[in-house]
């Protein structure tokens, strides 16, 4: 029977333990292999203090005695001690390990090894400079600070390219519709003359004379023909916008007007004769008494009022009569024609215009030189200055008659008691006027017009729809063609690639004009206005590849006796592409050159032929490579020579992620060259595979002797591909055929990498397993919940770090690319599967043992909604839902963005406190 504890040690003791006290069950995460620690050390040997007779009167046990400070020592050795032989021992079992490199031995036992780090591959933009297109050569360096990475990340060209200058940055433009002029129209363009070959300038302030061109196919006169004033003039795709003052009077819809451009103002001779004459022929005797005397005189003549209205009926005499003659035929005509320096009559009325009747303008004119013909026409001002040739523009209220000057001639009138010189003008035709209306010639007025004929539309509208894939380029045909079969990356908040699948020409003269653009992306039209701003196009995209091509290296000298020879790589660490056609999907970037004969890369020596000059290349923990050759069995051997191995490859890993703010791109010297852009992420980059992703992808590897066979085989293969973070095959019906539907979940991040998942899966899918049956590769989303949850702390910890605690152990996402995320919590990736529902009451168990917690309650539980980016997604009242339980989709894991997390410390009252 054991002495009793006496001093200060304790009861009861249990030590040593033995690995199985307590027993460590199968199937668990870590085993229990330590015999003891510090303190059941130093409890031990105070035991035995204590049972020694000589000793057991030794009760001072503080570290200032040297005896029981020589103890404790002895207890902190055996405690280092059985630190590491419990972790050696967790460390020789595959499901225990921890340490990558343990992972990596154990694991290359069953002949499984870790992938190594997949260089990533980046599209850039080189914004060129000149006329001319230049040329960037393949292997082109590029160099960018990529996000998640140290040093500057290099990349290289994949192929020659062809970049444009006016492809540089640019813009696209949604469809637009030609409207009718109504009396709403604001806005008008030239749409002829040609204003690229025959330019018409108009400014603020001039004035416009515009009107519907009647009859359409031969306009001879103008109809609701009014004056308006040019308000401002902007530019849109290189045409003048032309905005008018106040509305227009106009109440029908007409595809488009003609327009001139007024200058002077003119009016018809004896517009400001006096309303009344006195007919000196008739005058009036009167007898007149003036003190006592009596005379007779002639005084206050006869006035007669003197008419300013005339019927457009009426007949008039030939022009040698007293009667001035206007009259003009009003004849078709083949345009509107003339130049600039043109003129145009106003009257007040809207007349009828017909065939045989003319109008009579004055009853009490004097032609004193020369006399008014029927095709002329007075004014009472000098305008000799107008050209023969030049446009008459005779205008009835609304309506507007077209004529030619013929001649301008100079000369005397009188009308009424008013006389002076005249210019008169003669026209091409006649004009005829058939109306019961009567005109007043003191509103004729005349415009000089200082422009041809312009015919002017309404400018251009957006086309009513809201999305589609036609997109408009503005530049030249050549420019536009050069669009074809291009991929472009549209800038935005989430860069849009797309590709132009053809382009229009739209004008045979290459000039610049819209051209529209068919995409192979529907796209959302509120994104392409055509009134700044705008979103830049990027047209000159070069695909590049990670990793710099290093100067030839010599690795050493062949010797032919030596089996399985090695070298190891000078610079670390060796790129890797993801290749489709390879099993492995990883093919490093490395040419071996032996004797100055290029040999050939094998995944592996097993299987192959004695003859074949082939390599291998493996990676140790540290990321160095080494090339290793065969031993005459399995792959030939190298031949001895000097310095005989020689390697040309590239290096650099691990590029995933955007550009890092405030940094540039850097890239080669090259003609032409402007700058470089990063428009989009770089994908496809990794880090060497980790010891948990191996752990689980090995053995399956190995159940399934390298074949594809059972659903299973299928899902280990897709998650060892880099960037797959969950992975779920079964068997469904598509189109009435059986098939194996993946369903893959990409890293945050990386769900534009899942199209190389679906290639190299299917390459796999022919090379090793049945192939009978269609692979459909489907990617699934994360469906984003919201959890508000209170809990009670322990005064003593900090609050700060609780929260950290419990966010780390439900298994929060970051939502960034390269997160420090635990995909073993609650909701993290490797933790949950498609379709899993998920418990508050589970919730408020993984929380409540967390250290530092006290009680949790869950006061909002509820599902948000798939998205890519959880950021987008917003939590507000509606979405403020407790729920006993979620369920995601079928092809959904449920994920709690970082910001969707809401804790709450409550501390809980001090005991004894009042």
């Amino acid at each position: 029977m054991s002495k009793p504890c006496v001093n200060s040690c304790t009861e009861p003791l249990r030590f040593p333990r033995r690995p199985d006290d307590p027993p460590n069950r199968p199937g668990l995460s870590r085993i229990n292999y330590r015999i003891g620690t510090y303190s059941d050390f130093r409890e031990s040997m105070i035991r035995q203090l204590d049972a020694t007779a000589n000793l057991s009167a030794w009760t001072h046990r503080t570290a200032d005695d040297p005896g029981i400070a020589l103890l404790e020592g002895a207890a902190i050795l055996g405690d280092i001690l059985t630190f590491y032989q419990d972790l050696y021992a967790n460390e020789a079992f595959l499901r225990t390990a921890r340490w990558r490199d343990s992972v990596s031995d154990l694991v290359r036992l069953l002949g499984y090894r870790l992938s190594p780090g997949l260089g990533g591959r980046a599209t850039f933009a080189f914004e060129v400079k000149g006329s001319k297109g230049v040329t960037v050569p393949k292997g082109f360096s590029v160099k960018a600070n990529v996000e998640g990475l140290e040093k500057e990340a290099e990349f290289e060209t994949d192929a020659d390219f062809v970049a444009y200058p006016w492809l540089s940055r640019f813009n696209l433009f949604r469809p637009l519709q030609q409207p009718g002029v109504v009396n709403s129209t604001k806005e008008f363009y030239i749409d002829s003359p040609d204003q690229d070959l025959n330019p018409i300038v108009l400014k603020p302030d001039d004035k416009i004379l515009i009107g519907t061109p009647q009859p359409p196919g031969n306009p001879n006169r103008l109809d609701d023909a009014e004056i308006v004033i040019i308000e401002s003039v902007r530019q849109q795709h290189g045409t003048n916008i032309y905005k008018i003052k106040g509305a227009l009077r106009r109440t029908g819809n007409s595809s488009a007007v003609a327009a001139f451009k007024l200058g002077r103002s003119f009016h018809h001779f004896g517009y400001n004769a006096p309303q009344t004459f006195v007919d000196t022929s008739k005058p009036v005797k009167s007898t007149t008494t003036y003190s006592g005397s009596t005379a007779e005189t002639t005084t206050t003549p006869n006035e007669s009022p003197l008419s300013f209205q005339r019927n457009l009926n009426a007949v008039t005499a030939s022009s040698t009569s007293s009667r001035a003659q206007f009259a003009s035929e009003f004849a078709s005509s083949s345009g509107f024609g003339g130049g600039l320096g043109s003129m145009m009559l106003d009257f007040a009325l809207i007349p009828t215009f017909g065939s045989s009747a003319s109008i009579g303008l004055a009853r009490p004119v004097t032609v004193v030189s020369p006399p008014i013909q029927a095709d002329e026409i007075p004014l009472d001002a000098e305008v000799q200055d107008l050209p023969n040739g030049a446009i008459v523009l005779m205008q009835l209220g609304s309506s507007v008659a077209i004529r030619k000057i013929e001649s301008i001639a100079t000369g005397a009138m009188k009308w009424g008691q008013q006389s002076g010189t005249t210019s008169i003008l003669k026209v091409d035709a006649n004009l005829v006027f058939h109306s019961n209306k009567d005109a007043d010639i003191r509103e004729l007025v005349f415009y000089e017009v200082l422009t041809p004929r312009l015919t002017l539309k309404a400018a251009l509208t957006p086309a009513p729809e809201t999305s589609g894939s036609d997109l408009y380029f503005y530049g030249t045909d050549a420019e536009a063609q050069a669009l074809t079969a291009r991929s472009l990356i549209i800038a935005g908040a989430e860069p849009l690639s797309v590709v132009v699948q053809s382009v229009d020409p739209l004008t045979p003269l290459d000039r610049p004009r819209l051209r529209r653009a068919r995409l192979d992306t529907i796209v959302n039209y509120a994104s392409f206005p055509h009134d700044p701003p705008f979103l830049d196009v990027f047209g000159n995209l070069v695909g590049t590849t990670q990793g710099k091509t290093q100067a030839e290296a010599i690795l050493g000298s062949g010797d032919n006796t030596q089996i399985f020879q090695t070298f190891k790589l000078p610079a670390p660490p060796l790129t890797y592409l993801l290749s489709v056609g390879t099993s492995p999907p990883e093919t490093p970037e490395l040419q071996i050159y032996v004797n100055n004969r290029l040999w050939s890369y094998a995944p592996t020596l097993f299987g192959r032929r004695g003859d074949e000059e082939i390599y291998v290349v493996r990676e140790d923990i540290d990321n160095n490579s080494y090339v290793q050759f065969g031993d005459g069995q399995t792959g030939v051997r190298l031949p001895t020579g000097f310095e005989n191995v020689s390697a040309v490859f590239r290096t650099g890993t691990g590029a995933f992620g955007a550009l890092k703010e405030g940094t540039k791109v850097q890239g080669g010297k090259l003609e032409g060259l402007d700058r470089i852009q990063m428009p989009d992420v770089s994908s496809g980059g990794s880090e060497p595979e980790d010891g948990a992703n191996a752990k689980a992808a090995a053995p399956a590897r190995v159940q399934s002797l390298d074949r594809l066979v059972g659903l299973q085989d299928f899902e280990f293969e897709v998650a060892a591909i880099s960037g797959v973070a969950r992975a779920r095959a079964a068997w469904q019906l598509r189109n009435n055929i059986p098939a194996v539907v993946i369903t893959v979940l990409m890293d945050t991040g990386r769900s534009n990498e899942s199209d190389a998942v679906r290639e190299v899966i299917g390459h796999y899918n022919q090379c090793r397993g049945p192939n009978r049956y269609p692979v459909i590769v489907e990617q699934g989303t994360r469906e984003y919940v919201r959890v508000d949850l209170d809990y009670a702390i322990d005064p003593s910890f900090r609050e700060e770090l609780v929260s950290q605690q419990i966010a780390f152990a439900l298994g929060t996402n970051s939502g960034k690319k390269k997160g420090n995320n635990n995909p073993d919590g609650l909701f993290g990736a490797g933790h949950r599967t498609f379709g899993q529902a998920e418990y508050a009451n589970t919730i408020v168990g993984i929380v409540q043992n967390v250290a530092g917690v006290k009680w949790a309650i869950v006061r909002v539980f509820n599902v948000l909604a798939p998205a890519d980016d959880p950021a987008t997604l917003s939590i507000d009242s509606s979405s403020a839902v407790f729920n006993e339980s979620v369920a995601p989709g079928n092809g959904q894991i449920l994920s709690l963005f970082s910001a969707h997390l809401t804790l709450t410390a409550v501390a809980e009252p001090v005991k004894g406190a009042c």
